[in-house]
């Protein structure tokens, strides 16, 4: 039983594995984080379509995970039950209501009340509020049969909705604001390959719903005024074959992968206008960005094929994997204004824009069985920077009415730095049914530290997990 939990972990090796799977937030094991997503751990499978039927839970399975471990939640939970023809897993990560901004206000009995001049109490805001960032998800997997089915719901929203209440200074009958994206998920994978040699589809299928309004109603006013609408709603959907085995050279395996993202962003906002002396709104299928009126459009194609390697004998295992992303952005934008009937018309630049890019980037990875009980994790990842070409197509519009002789074409090639990273952490396991992993030792600059106070022997993004 020994020698088969450190075979696993040191393998960590799930033929034909998905890339693309990870639950919404980023979250990683401290041990896939320090591996660079090569080697992950029980605590990525257990919650993964493509991985959780070879994550050994023969029972259950539980985790929890303290810090920042590739995304910026603070808590991290899971548990997981495998039954006879049904696995349940079930994950939380977030900052609980960590990143709210608070709303202070003081109750106030104001004499002579808009509009109709009578005492009330009313809450009192000494500035507008402001919109924080707070981060939850929340993701259940079915697994079925030969099937895994992951739903899950991303939440990075606060709103505020007020009535009666004056807000720095302004006395306002309804106020409402809110910022931030709301994002359900659904994934589905296959969990065993299709062919001897791999192919293990998925699909990843999630809608952002993103919002960024301000819309409120003052007193002496009728109407409510939306003064900002930069809402969108962003379906996504990635499919990927799910890794081919292309040969097997003396324990040395190699494998390719392909994967595809098409990305999109629908816009349908809001702008008010006076008529008749109330404010009146409308719709715009792009942008009212505090008064400045635009239409857009924006997609993104991303194709990603990859190749790797991996190599592991008793004590020791590495991987290596190249992939290369290449990306295509269509986005366009049409300067907008109202006119005499307070309607939009094209009313100056309008640009049209063709980015078409290419970023390598080489993840390599380690494990080491130090002791029978103590492994180290290692990685590095090299991002070779975008090379890339943006098109540009321009022209104008005055009234509705293209000028003539105002196209424009510009071409810009682009280069960017290369980046990389080294990581360490270390996975132990004090029985064959507890572990613990954690990060350490590597300071900003990628430069390892021994002795210093964050040094190798201090232990960061700790995890602790039960397996039976």
């Amino acid at each position: 039983m020994k020698k088969i939990i450190v075979s696993a972990l040191l393998l960590a090796v799930l033929a034909g594995s998905a890339f693309a799977q990870a639950v919404q937030g980023g979250w990683q094991s401290p041990q896939s984080f320090a591996t660079v997503g090569r080697m992950r751990s029980t605590a990525d499978n257990f919650i993964r379509p493509d991985a959780f039927a070879g994550a050994g839970i023969k029972d259950w399975y539980a985790m929890t995970a303290f810090g920042s471990v590739g995304n910026n939640y603070l808590t991290n939970l899971g548990y997981a039950k495998n039954m006879e023809n049904l696995y349940i897993g079930v994950y939380y990560g977030g900052n609980l209501w960590g990143g709210l901004n608070a709303h202070n206000y003081t109750e106030t009995s104001v004499a002579d009340w808009s509009p109709d001049n009578v005492r009330k109490t009313v809450p009192v805001y000494a500035a507008a509020p402001t919109m924080g960032n707070p981060q939850n998800t929340l993701a259940v997997l079915l697994g079925v049969g030969d099937m895994g089915f992951r739903l899950s719901l991303m939440s990075t929203y606060q709103g505020f909705n007020q009535s009666d209440a004056r807000i720095a200074g302004t006395d306002y009958k309804n106020y409402e604001a809110g910022n931030g994206a709301i994002t359900p998920e659904l994934a589905w994978s296959m969990t065993k390959n299709l062919t001897s040699n791999g192919i293990r589809p998925y699909a990843v299928l999630d809608v952002a719903f993103n919002n960024n309004f301000l819309r409120n109603e003052v007193f002496g006013t009728t109407g409510m005024q939306t003064t900002n609408s930069q809402n969108s709603i962003r379906p996504q959907l990635e499919v990927g074959l799910g890794g081919y085995n292309l040969a097997n050279l003396n324990g040395f395996r190699v494998s390719a992968d392909v994967d595809y993202r098409l990305t999109f962003f629908i816009y349908n906002n809001e702008y008010s206008y006076i008529d008749g002396g109330s404010y009146k709104t409308d719709k715009i299928s792009g942008l009212n960005n505090n008064g400045t009126f635009s239409e857009n459009t924006s997609m993104t194609n991303r194709l990603r094929p990859s190749i790797a390697g991996q190599w592991s004998n008793e004590n020791f295992a590495f991987r290596t994997r190249l992939r290369l992303a290449l990306n295509y952005v269509n986005t366009s934008s049409q300067i907008m204004t109202l006119n005499a009937e307070n309607k939009l018309q094209k009313n100056g630049a309008g640009t049209k824009v063709d980015n078409l890019n290419m970023n390598p980037e080489l993840e390599l990875a380690m494990q080491w069985r130090v002791v029978p009980k103590l492994t180290l994790n290692a990685g590095g990842l090299i991002n070779f920077g975008t090379l890339g070409m943006i098109t540009t197509n321009g022209e104008t519009y005055a009234a509705n009415s293209k000028v003539s002789d105002s196209d424009t074409k510009g071409v810009q090639y682009t280069l960017t730095n290369g980046t990389n990273q080294l990581r360490l952490g270390v996975t132990l396991l004090p029985t064959n049914y507890l572990t613990f992993e954690a990060s350490c030792g590597v300071r900003a600059g990628n430069s390892v530290s021994v002795f210093a106070d964050d040094g190798l022997f201090n232990f960061t993004n700790i995890l602790v997990s039960f397996r039976f």
